[in-house]
């Protein structure tokens, strides 16, 4: 999950923010999070050849893990712009005198 989502998340997550309106952006991010969230599971299944039958049998377990990792996303999303936003006002001012 982390190659195909969160490694090239936090660059595209510029381009994706400078879409307007915010709602147009939010649904890029879900979009692009789903696509990789989709990509993971036929990699387990088709390349690796982990069996999902157990799971697939179980159609809630299913929609239930899907709307949790879209949770934990969106929590992410959240945290990663608490994360600029404190890079940007404290630490990025240090690390330039330090670097100067």
């Amino acid at each position: 999950m982390y190659v195909l989502f969160f490694g090239y998340y936090t660059i595209v997550r510029q381009w994706i923010g400078r879409l307007r309106p915010r709602s147009v952006a939010l649904a890029a991010e879900c979009l692009l999070f789903n696509a990789a969230l989709a990509a993971v599971n036929l990699l387990l299944v088709y390349v690796f050849a982990i069996p999902m039958d157990a799971v697939s049998s179980n159609k809630w377990f299913l929609v239930g893990f899907w709307l949790a990792m879209n949770l934990l996303f969106f929590l992410y999303e959240r945290l990663l712009g608490v994360a600029e936003l404190l890079y940007v006002r404290k630490i990025e001012k240090r690390l330039r005198s330090v670097f100067k």
